[in-house]
């Protein structure tokens, strides 16, 4: 896998919405908006040794906090939507390893055997079809 650079992390956080709710770190996503800067380098050495070079998934990173939202109003209790809201820091991780995947994915699956799929962070994949 290739190298997360710190100024690719920060274009990430950079892009965390300010009012989105934080997982289980309790970490605002306006706290990671506001220092971005300074999270990016330490963050890129976790996502590197941790994720990438160890193959392991920081602890914590594996937490979630699963709210129930009602689907309808008034709310009934068998008319529950499970959110699950997981750290930003994680969101980003995960995003860097699947954009890693997808692209390597890519160049072993054939085109004229499957269908195309575009992800939202632009990276193009062939599905079964």
């Amino acid at each position: 896998m290739k190298l997360v650079q710190p100024w690719e992390i920060f274009n990430e956080l950079n892009k965390v919405k300010s009012r989105k709710a934080s997982g289980p770190d309790r970490i605002s996503a306006q706290f990671v908006c506001m220092f971005a800067y300074e999270l990016s380098d330490p963050l890129s050495h976790i996502i590197i040794i941790s994720s990438y070079s160890q193959s392991l998934v920081p602890l914590r990173w594996k937490l979630a906090d699963i709210v129930p939202l009602p689907k309808s109003s008034p709310p009934e209790i068998g008319n529950l939507c499970p959110v699950t809201l997981t750290d930003h820091f994680a969101k980003i991780a995960e995003h860097f390893i699947a954009k890693e995947l997808m692209t390597s994915l890519q160049l072993k699956i054939d085109p004229a055997q499957y269908r195309t799929k575009e992800f939202k962070w632009g990276v193009n994949i062939s599905l079964p079809g």
